[in-house]
Formats: C-alpha cells, structure tokens, sequence
C-alpha cells in the first residue's frame, strides 16, 4: 500500500534513520488512506504526514536533517517537553511525535508523558478511527512495507460508518482535542453530545464525564464526514 504523494524514497529514508525503533504514521492520514484504498473513496490529499516513533523523535529528527542536508529542511521546531517535532523535508510537512503514554493529574489539565508503545500511544486517541497506524518496515527489495495496526477495530467502524469513542475520558481528559467535531454538520455534532449527556447522571456531572462507556455512544456519519473529523 503506497501513500500517494508522498516520495517512496523520504519513507525509506524514515525507516532508515529510525535504526530499528518501530515507527508509524497515525491520524488522519491512516484513515484516509484506507478510505481510500479500501472503500474506493476520493483521495484528499495530504496536508502533513504524523509520525509516532519507539524511542527519541528529537532524535530521529536530527538524523533525518543530518541524512537530507540544509538545503532540503525548511525548518524544524522542536517541542521537548512532549518529545514532539514539527519538520518540512522536501516540501513534506513532518510531524514526529515519541510514542508515549499520558496520565492527567486533573480532568482538562496537562497531562503528564512518558515513553511508552506505539499499541500504548494508539490507546490514548479519542475515536476508534484514529486510533489506527502504519507501521513502517523495510520490505523486499528496498521497498518500504505498510502493516496496519488496529488494536480497537477502527476499521469495522469506518465500514460502518461510525464515529465510536475509543475509551470513556476521551471527552474529559483533553476537551480540546475535540475541536475537529466542529467540521461535522450540528445535527451530527448534536447527536453525540446527547448521546454522551444521557449517560450522565445529574449530579457529580465533572466526575461522570470521565466513566461512561466508551461503547456507548456510536455515531452514524457519512463517508465524506469522516474525512473531516
């Protein structure tokens, strides 16, 4: 499975300077792609490409700028205190993120970050459907291998259209991550938040809000909706 647009050379060099530490695009692009491969749907470009690496991405950062030259970097801004690094490599807008475990002193506050697993970064999504990965590994002949990893069958939701929470904090521990339902149609919007409303119990509403069944709340979307989450 190719990436389109993207130059099969820059993910062998991805693979390459990782030096055997697993690494995966996640996000959107993960889920567009298999929209588009498997369910023969438009392909709508790739604004940037999210990366999540076992180990050091600051590193792995380094190394690709060291591989590449300056004069193919237009820049590269680190962000050490969540071991992420935003990158543009031959015009490739590159986010490069350590994989990473998040525990949150408080529901809405920073969270507090660890290394961790790429199956352990994967679990601490919001949706099902973005809480799939491409792993990347050297293939035969050169050629870059993409496996898919869907521990929380994100897959079967996009076939059936759903937009399934992936734990019951996905809400409550980081609100803001949520912004992205704002590029829904309000009755879809709507529809979610009721359904996330009725398993709250009048009172205690903050503690609630961190514990309702993850399972519970499934909502129907369109193809092209699920593109823009």
């Amino acid at each position: 499975m190719e990436i389109p647009g993207l130059p099969p050379r820059l993910l062998g060099a991805l693979v390459a300077q990782a030096e055997g530490r697993r690494l995966a695009v996640v996000g959107g692009a993960v889920r567009d792609l298999l929209l588009h491969r498997v369910h023969d749907d438009p392909w709508r470009g790739l604004p940037d490409l999210d990366l999540v690496v076992e180990g050091s991405a600051p590193q792995l950062a380094e190394r690709l700028q060291r591989w590449a030259g300056p004069e193919r970097v237009a820049f590269c801004r680190p962000h050490p205190a969540y071991g992420t690094v935003e990158l543009e490599l031959d015009g490739v807008l590159l986010d490069l993120a350590s994989a990473r475990r998040e525990t949150y002193p408080a529901l809405g506050e920073n969270p507090q970050v660890r290394f961790a697993s790429l199956e352990d970064d994967l679990a601490r999504r919001d949706f099902t459907i973005n809480a799939m990965a491409l792993e990347l590994a050297s293939g035969d002949g050169g050629v870059v291998a993409l496996r898919v990893l869907d521990p929380h069958q994100g897959q079967a939701d996009l076939e059936r259209r759903l937009l399934r929470f992936l734990h019951g904090s996905s809400v409550a521990e980081d609100p803001t991550c949520h912004c992205s339902w704002l590029a829904l149609p309000f009755s879809t919007v709507t529809a979610a938040l009721l359904a996330v409303v009725r398993l709250l119990p009048m009172r205690n509403t903050k503690a609630a809000c961190g514990s309702f069944p993850a399972s519970s709340v499934n909502v129907p979307v369109s193809w092209a909706l699920l593109a823009k989450v």
